[in-house]
């Protein structure tokens, strides 16, 4: 019934060491463990690996990926062919299915973002932070440090885990494989017929995408028309593409720098870092994507998708052309460059 209440009809059980609250004494006493030393814990450990947990649910949970697919009991959607291990997921996916209007939205105070899970809106709030009150996630293994968990433990997967330790999801329709559920999910709508897709379009144009949070991006170029900018300096225009170009004509001292803890590298970009940090990496921890009709092997799958390119026919090839003279590539990147070095005033002067 505590669903239906006003919230000044709520008897709420308050945190004594910050802002937390609750509609359940089970839900405070679980979330007062966050503020327990680690030392005073009773750990909840994995029979089977090293994971350990403050919560006998989180060990719980967790070991459902030691189980066999055919011995776990699946919670399944009635409405498509979703299906999780765990019911709170499928109670979260059906609002996917929901009318917009019969939706209770969960928003921010601070800004117009709103979410179909208070979940949504705690973990959006961290934005707002001031980064000296921000509870931290840091990695034990270099500097990263993230605003949620979820970041930390992407991170510590994608960066610190050796390939074999990995627990891949791969595409039952081809090779694919990926770390992230996520990304597998992503993928998977190669496979289907256009009818099939959930399309998530947008109000203002026909834009439309397979990727919510691509509709997100998007629907910032209707909010504010400022987004779409050229900029005086190289005559370069975008909307996404904006604030990454927008570094080249800031002073070094404004720049928020992204350093490598290893040597004097620095980028202003993260996900420079992120690819530079391989260099440092031990080759025998170095998850390698390798060419299925040649000898090749990169570090990045990005790499390997710009070399596949060598042996494409050309006619089966995207070429990306410049407007104003022949210069054609393969790649989108190399015309941006070609334009920035052979026709912006930058270039000329």
């Amino acid at each position: 019934m505590l669903l239906h209440k006003s919230p000044s009809e709520v008897n709420w059980y308050k945190c004594d060491t910050c802002d937390y609250k609750a509609k359940h004494q089970s839900y405070l006493t679980s979330h007062a463990l966050i503020h327990k030393d680690c030392s005073e814990l009773e750990w909840y450990e994995c029979t089977f690996c090293d994971y350990k947990s403050k919560w006998k649910s989180g060990l719980r949970t967790h070991k459902l990926v030691h189980k066999d697919a055919s011995e776990i009991k699946w919670y399944k959607c009635d409405l498509c062919d979703y299906k999780s291990k765990q019911k709170f997921n499928l109670k979260s996916h059906l609002l996917v299915h929901k009318d917009p209007l019969q939706v209770e939205w969960f928003k921010c105070d601070l800004c117009d973002f709103k979410s179909k899970q208070s979940m949504g809106v705690k973990r959006h709030k961290a934005v707002h932070a001031d980064a000296s009150k921000v509870k931290w996630f840091k990695c034990d293994l270099c500097s990263y440090k993230s605003k949620q968990k979820v970041g930390l433990q992407t991170h510590a997967l994608l960066t610190h885990k050796y390939p074999s330790d990995i627990q891949w999801y791969k595409c039952g329709r081809c090779d694919y494989k990926a770390k992230l559920k996520f990304n597998l999910k992503t993928h998977l709508l190669i496979h289907k017929d256009a009818s099939e897709i959930q399309w998530y379009k947008c109000d203002s144009c026909d834009f439309k995408t397979k990727r919510k949070d691509c509709l997100r991006r998007h629907n910032l170029i209707h909010k504010d028309p400022g987004i779409t900018a050229t900029c005086a300096t190289s005559n370069q225009s975008g909307r996404s593409s904006w604030g990454v170009h927008a570094l080249i004509h800031k002073d070094p001292s404004e720049i928020k720098w992204f350093k490598c803890d290893f040597c004097d590298y620095k980028s202003k970009r993260k996900s420079y870092l992120n690819s530079h940090l391989l260099v440092h990496k031990d080759p025998s921890r170095i998850e390698w994507f390798r060419c299925g009709r040649c000898d090749y092997k990169g570090k990045q799958k990005s790499h390997l998708r710009t070399h596949m390119l060598v042996h494409k026919d050309p006619s089966e090839v995207q070429w990306f052309k410049c407007d104003i003279c022949e210069f054609r590539s393969k790649q989108r990147s190399r015309l941006k460059g070609h334009v920035l070095s052979r026709h912006s005033p930058c270039a000329k002067s």
